[in-house]
């Protein structure tokens, strides 16, 4: 009877994402899953917190292809290692869409001193991870690169002009990588939701440079977009 109740009186949280009313198709419940791990003792002691999502709700055959693109492995990536060694300080996550048979995860983690996201999304009609070769007509890549480049560039030459500190940042913009190009390569991880896609650009600094790394956050609405979606993908809904 206490389980029960306790149940009742839960509040979710600002990760938990639901809805009664809409079917386990149109969207998952995600919950939190805590996890620590301490160092140290007394004054020493240094606690770190990590946070994962435990989606349910859906089909099992869905809820099976989520889980394993998930597994904290896949999400860290090269940063696994550091997960593995107990070396990296915090791990964190926001649902930035939850409906429409759409599940959008982003990640957040420090690794190695520097900080990281990482955006996954979800088809919850069969638990795919939709990639951009799912959404971009073939022959229309190269036109989209060449607008998310522009928006690249445009935000560097604005680091450039707002810039008011004693490091040289031209130089420190092409330390790393010379010259910082939106390519096909980069059209991995990206964000959805009933607004747009916000396309995800890492230009890859060592941590030491990071305040010189662009924000790398790039939105086109839908209208922007539509000359160069495919027909009938999940977003077709959103496109007017």
């Amino acid at each position: 009877m206490l389980f029960l109740i306790l149940i009742a009186l839960a509040v979710p949280g600002t990760h938990n994402q639901s809805s009664a009313k809409a079917g386990f198709d149109d969207h998952a419940i995600v919950s939190p899953r805590r996890i620590e791990w301490t160092t140290g003792k007394g004054e020493d002691r240094d606690t770190t917190v990590m946070i994962r999502p435990v989606v349910t709700g859906l089909r099992p055959s869905v809820l099976e292809r989520i889980h394993k693109e998930l597994e904290v492995k896949r999400i860290l990536g090269p940063s696994y290692v550091f997960y593995k060694h107990r070396q990296m300080f915090g791990l964190d996550y926001r649902v930035t869409h939850n409906r429409n048979h759409i599940l959008a995860i982003t990640f957040s983690w420090n690794a190695y001193f520097a900080d990281h996201e990482k955006g996954v999304v979800f088809d919850l009609r069969d638990g795919s991870l939709i990639t951009a070769q799912d959404l971009f007509r073939e022959e229309a890549v190269p036109e989209l690169l060449k607008l998310i480049n522009q928006k690249l560039q445009a935000e560097l030459e604005q680091m450039i002009r707002d810039y008011e500190g004693k490091r040289d940042i031209r130089y420190a913009l092409k330390a790393d990588n010379s010259p910082l190009t939106f390519t096909a390569e980069d059209l991995v991880e990206f964000q959805i939701n009933e607004k747009g896609i916000t396309f995800f650009y890492d230009a890859g600094f060592h941590h030491s440079l990071q305040w010189a790394e662009p924000e790398g956050r790039y939105f086109f609405s839908y209208s922007e977009l539509k000359n160069f979606l495919k027909p009938g993908t999940v977003v077709s809904q959103f496109v007017e």
